[in-house]
């Protein structure tokens, strides 16, 4: 279950970024289970991601209207673990979320 973890940033380079991300990019990559079709593990990491941003939005207090969730929806399907995390940290930095 994706919780919130150490603040996210502000990172200065790549290797922070992964640091950032490895608890996301671990627990997808924990989900390749043997007798598992490729959709259905694509399916999983999509609802991990959406789950990994909500709990992030939510601790920063941010209210998502029905717009929103499409966006939510949208960056659930990225694959750049990187990204998501950076993002969510600038949301959580800038809601000043220690956490």
């Amino acid at each position: 279950m994706a919780t919130v973890s150490q603040p996210i940033g502000p990172l200065g380079n790549l290797a922070e970024a992964d640091a950032a991300a490895s608890a996301l990019a671990g627990e997808l990559a924990a989900i390749r289970i043997e007798g598992r079709t490729a959709l259905q593990v694509e399916y999983q990491q999509r609802r991990i991601r959406r789950r990994y941003i909500s709990t992030h939005l939510k601790a920063a207090g941010v209210e998502l209207g029905h717009y929103d969730e499409g966006i939510v929806q949208w960056l659930s399907r990225q694959d750049e673990v990187r990204f998501i995390v950076t993002v969510l940290g600038w949301v959580l930095r800038s809601k000043g979320v220690n956490r």
